[in-house]
């Protein structure tokens, strides 16, 4: 946030290579370009930055190049995860130092709440962590054929690494090992210490299910506060947005889309930073049901009108700034 910079992670999910780094600045102009020199396959769903370092998690995962090259799987159905071989944390200095390579137990980190530097050194990583990578065989006319939520998805757990570059040791803390993910801090804290994280969560005592309740975790407590949504109803993932003149980390609003299934029906609904037990703040009802989504943003300031998607404005962001580039790899914001 005090650089004002959007970092990108850039890498080849079907072979093997460097993960290619980019910062941009609020213009869109490159600021810096590294490629961190990482050997064997790496599948990465997400990354971190601190104010020194990059983060990226390897997850012991190889490519069955053949079947793929032959048209028998699909890209991601070629990926062969092996936790009884270690995952690999690499950090990375943003200065342009020399990196360093630190062994962890076998994971898949689905998602990264925030890291930040410690004043020993290390870097702290908040994560929600899988002990294998999800998905499932797919087949039929379609993937619901032979889809199964609670087979194909793994736990997700809200867990706390400390790697520490000096003594090339990793340590891991299951913060709770209920089923959440789609994490959200203020955004003003984001690679520096934070004190709270927001969650979407499956249902009390539920296990591994859909997501119908927002969490708040306390990072120095570890109390965890929660808001509960209709036993019919299912959110996405919770944005914080920050209130004009918020006087504290969680002085701001959680923003998410809800759906209830019983009346097909979709909500935008808005809940208190600072204490989830007031309830709903405001919801506010869709036109139209909308298909059940995951990801969700808060564009400070920006309001597109239907008049800017009829005349093409923002196409012509995307074309202005190169946004629609094509590459072999996949990227990471």
């Amino acid at each position: 946030p005090v650089q004002v910079r959007m970092v990108m992670f850039r890498y080849n999910m079907v072979g093997e290579g460097p993960v290619t780094i980019h910062e941009y600045d609020s213009e869109w102009e490159l600021k810096s370009k590294k490629q961190a020199p990482i050997t064997g396959h790496i599948v990465m769903h997400d990354a971190a930055i601190t104010r020194s370092k990059y983060l990226i998690h390897q997850p012991p995962t190889s490519f069955d190049a053949m079947s793929f090259t032959l048209g028998l799987k699909s890209a991601i159905s070629s990926v062969q995860f092996d936790a009884a071989k270690p995952s690999t944390f690499h950090l990375v200095p943003r200065d342009g130092g020399e990196g360093v390579s630190v062994e962890a137990e076998g994971a898949f980190i689905l998602q990264v709440v925030n890291a930040f530097d410690d004043a020993e050194g290390n870097v702290v990583a908040d994560v929600i962590e899988m002990p294998r990578m999800p998905g499932g065989e797919v087949g039929g006319s379609a993937w619901q054929d032979s889809f199964s939520f609670s087979r194909d998805i793994p736990p997700a757990q809200l867990v706390r690494w400390t790697i520490s570059p000096g003594s090339q040791s990793a340590s891991k803390e299951v913060v709770s090992e209920r089923f959440q993910a789609f994490p959200s801090i203020n955004p003003y804290v984001a690679s520096v210490r934070h004190s709270f994280v927001y969650t979407a969560a499956a249902a009390q005592g539920a296990g591994v299910a859909p997501l119908q309740s927002v969490l708040k975790t306390d990072m120095a407590t570890r109390e965890v506060t929660e808001h509960a949504f209709k036993a019919t109803e299912f959110c996405t993932e919770p944005i914080f947005v920050p209130r004009l003149e918020g006087m504290s980390e969680d002085d701001g609003y959680l923003v998410t889309q809800v759906f209830d299934s019983e009346k097909d029906q979709s909500s935008l609904v808005i809940l208190d930073g600072k204490d989830l037990s007031r309830g709903e703040v405001s919801r506010v009802r869709m036109r139209n049901p909308l298909p059940y989504s995951i990801y969700g943003c808060w564009a400070d300031g920006e309001v597109p009108t239907a008049e800017d998607y009829n005349k093409g404005k923002l196409a012509a962001a995307f074309k202005r700034n190169s946004w629609n580039e094509v590459g072999g790899g996949l990227s990471l914001l």
